[in-house]
């Protein structure tokens, strides 16, 4: 970038009052003022009463329970808070009796245990998509932007039980005979339809409106057991019984409470888009609706679903000879809701027409024919999903603007390039070497330095840091910079140096202010907030027989015996990735040599420092 491009970012960067994000399926980067994208989300809010419902703040007033008339900010936190940690002691009470009565291992149990967790939010990516082309985007209202709302529900109380029924439905998805396991499946059962049986018909898609939200709970959930139930012998559960399976599935998807712009919400009903196994309950109970209607009786509309169907969570496809069929077969599905919000949008071809389906076009011409080339997506696919050479071409065009307009040159994949890969496979075992790409040059002379000495190494050029990973923020309203939210009655925001108490997954140092001699500090890391690690050093120091295998401890029982603690907290590194958080202390430790980091310390760390 050029050093006027560079001032530009920066000068975003450093903008409180912007909200940047990437838009829902295009990619593209949205700039919003942050009243913008405020009034945006909380317009999807208002205007889906039945799904979301706004939680006030209340107070007890005579054993009564009565709503705080204006309730301040502190009161909103409270709420959350108090929210917050009732759900996560349902989650380790439920996960503790289950533990008990199937006798998990003490190491095992500990790992789904919650702590220090906070409530899911809801962010919103705008759909640039559905604004017409050549609009001007500064003559757009609020109403006329539709946004996408998201819950993030990492490090949410319910994560780690969520995981678990992942883990244990995700295999039954294969039992489901119109699921596509990947996004190029329904191509090899369309080829396995012989052209005679293509005559007259044609092929279409329709889409689910607002699949997750207008999905019931209890329908959801009963979709997953009585599935599960008739291929339980199969699935891995960790010992964990069918009652006990439904016991997570009703806390994980019924405790739906999330935040925005720091107020607590409740999604009446329906699945969080964002919570793990959201998207395998929603194939079943879509599955559950399908099984029951078009998957029943053997008449002419069933024939053709069974000749071809299929379904990519909530896009389906099939073959009609006429739209009317078409909407008969979507219709069957959705009279198995009885509350009648499953609609489905059918997108059925015109004359001669290609329709989009996944990363494909696709159409079937008079006699039976199947065309299908690439679409849209910037994937290197286009040969794979096309039938023929002027589809192919189509696609490779499109490929090939892509890769022009990122600043690339397209390459060929002649005969050089396989024998590249034949001599490649040949070379044996190479120890793969993960380096940050800095520019096509810099990997060359990395690539050829390794030729030239013959060195057993194969070379991984990972991307740094994006500009999506620099700028976009799911949480602009909802971040904590005091785990209290008062910095003025913090005991550890005065002390603290290069962040903020409530930062989690940090490299820190703690230093003793009463040493006047020598510096005598500890560098240790965490996971949890800055504030609960820091309190936990303050109170071995304070403390120190009740704390005796503690650094601190050990040192304030040896030259300060009595005195009150006085400690500052610094951070050093933050990555949230385990292995490289340890990385990064055991490189700390070893640089620095920290005075009362004790020898068994060091001894665990240096593993994680490559020699």
């Amino acid at each position: 970038m050029s050093r006027a491009e560079v001032a530009g970012l920066k000068s975003l960067w450093e903008r409180s009052d912007l909200r940047i994000s990437v838009s829902d399926k295009c990619g593209d980067f949205v700039v919003t003022f942050l009243d913008a994208y405020r009034d945006i989300t909380l317009q999807h809010i208002v205007s889906n009463p039945d799904v979301y419902q706004y939680v006030p703040p209340t107070h007890r007033v005579n054993n009564c329970i009565v709503e705080i008339r204006r309730p301040t900010l502190t009161s909103h936190r409270n709420q959350i808070n108090c929210t917050c940690e009732s759900i996560e002691e349902k989650c380790n009470a439920l996960w503790k009796e289950i533990a008990q009565s199937r006798n998990f291992n003490k190491k095992f149990s500990q790992v789904f245990f919650t702590h220090h967790s906070c409530l899911p939010t809801l962010y919103a990516l705008v759909k640039t998509h559905k604004i017409p082309p050549n609009t001007d985007v500064s003559t757009l209202t609020i109403s006329d932007i539709k946004a996408r709302p998201i819950v993030s529900c990492s490090n949410s109380p319910t994560e780690k039980l969520a995981w678990i029924i992942s883990y244990c439905i995700k295999p039954l998805l294969k039992h489901i005979p119109c699921y596509l396991a990947n996004i190029h499946a329904h191509l090899e059962r369309l080829h396995d339809i012989p052209p005679d049986q293509l005559l007259g018909l044609k092929f279409y898609t329709a889409d689910i409106s607002a699949l997750y939200t207008n999905l019931s709970i209890q329908y959801s959930i009963d979709a997953v057991i009585e599935l599960a139930e008739e291929h339980w012998e199969e699935l891995d559960t960790f010992g964990i019984t069918l009652v006990e399976l439904h016991k997570i599935l009703e806390l994980v998807f019924g405790n739906s409470y999330f935040t925005f712009d720091q107020k607590l919400y409740w999604q009446r009903d329906g699945l969080f888009m964002g919570c793990s196994p959201s998207p395998g309950a929603a194939i079943i109970a879509v599955y559950r609706m399908e099984r029951n209607s078009i998957y029943t009786d053997i008449h002419y509309l069933n024939r053709l679903v069974h000749t071809y169907y299929c379904r990519y969570v909530d896009d389906n496809s099939s073959l009609a000879p006429d739209e009317d069929s078409a909407k008969q077969i979507c219709d069957q599905i959705s009279a198995q809701d009885s509350r009648g919000r499953i609609q489905w949008e059918i997108d059925f071809p015109q004359q001669n027409q290609f329709v989009p389906f996944l990363d494909t076009e696709i159409k079937i011409e008079a006699d039976g024919k199947l065309v299908h080339r690439y679409y849209r997506k910037p994937q290197n696919k286009a040969v794979e999903v096309s039938s023929g050479p002027e589809e192919i071409q189509h696609s490779l065009n499109i490929v090939d603007e892509l890769a022009r307009s990122n600043g690339y040159i397209p390459r060929s994949n002649g005969p050089q390039s396989a024998n590249r890969r034949r001599k490649k496979g040949n070379q044996g075992y190479q120890a793969p070497l993960k380096l940050p790409y800095i520019s096509e040059k810099t990997s060359n002379q990395i690539r050829n330095y390794i030729k030239s000495r013959k060195l057993p190494i194969r070379p991984i050029f990972t991307p740094g840091r994006t500009l999506k990973d620099m700028f976009c923020r799911s949480r602009p309203f909802d971040q904590k910079g005091c785990i209290l939210g008062n910095p003025a009655n913090c005991r550890v925001c005065p002390t603290i140096e290069g962040g903020k108490c409530a930062t989690k997954h940090v490299v820190y140092r703690v230093t003793c202010n009463l040493c006047s001699e020598s510096v005598q500090f500890y560098d240790g890391e965490t996971d949890r907030p800055c504030h609960h690690r820091f309190m936990e050093h303050l109170r071995a120091a304070n403390n120190p027989p009740s704390y005796r295998n503690n650094a601190l401890a050990k040192h304030y029982a040896l030259h300060h015996v009595g005195q009150t603690a006085a400690l500052s907290f610094k951070i050093l590194d933050q990555q949230q990735n385990n292995v490289r958080r340890k990385i990064s202390e055991a490189v700390k430790i070893r640089q620095d040599a920290p005075p009362l980091n004790n020898r068994d310390e060091l001894v665990h760390t240096m593993k994680f420092v490559i020699r």
